[in-house]
């Protein structure tokens, strides 16, 4: 849980670590302004489908992705 902004750390985070930052505050500012957490610059984030499986992935990597995890979120659907 390094992305927590209240936490330090002793080590400077390196660029992509700092993306992923502004990327998860960006989400949780709009989200507590709106109810949506897309907004302006970030990857629009879809809302979780059975039929597309989509889900939000946080890493340094690509954001979004399909069909990950598709098979543990089926209890959502029951």
């Amino acid at each position: 849980m390094r992305f927590i902004p209240w936490i330090q750390w002793d080590r400077a985070w390196n660029p992509e670590e700092r993306t992923l930052e502004d990327q998860m505050s960006g989400y949780w500012v709009n989200f507590a302004k709106s109810g949506n957490p897309n907004g302006e610059n970030l990857p629009q984030w879809e809302p979780y489908d059975v039929n597309n499986g989509s889900i939000m992935v946080f890493d340094t990597g690509d954001l979004g992705m399909q069909n990950r995890y598709k098979d543990e979120f089926e209890f959502l659907t029951n």
